[in-house]
């Protein structure tokens, strides 16, 4: 038994969709996590000169995943 040629292709056609719709989301992602790297980077220098000498090694400890 096999499956008509037509449904195959809608099948290839839907997954094709769904992957645009996930590299789309992936793409979006990415771009949110780095205005907000930048942005975070650009708080801790800012906080580095109001006294909080910590601030830069705790953030940058944080962006690579690992405890300050």
């Amino acid at each position: 038994m096999s499956i008509p040629q037509e449904l195959l292709y809608a099948q290839i056609n839907n997954l094709i969709d769904e992957l645009k719709m996930v590299e789309a989301e992936n793409a979006r992602l990415k771009a949110e996590v780095e205005r907000l790297t930048k942005a975070g980077d650009k708080m801790a220098d800012r906080l580095i000169y109001q006294g909080y000498p910590a601030t830069v090694p705790a953030w940058n400890a944080a962006k690579e995943g690992k405890q300050p």
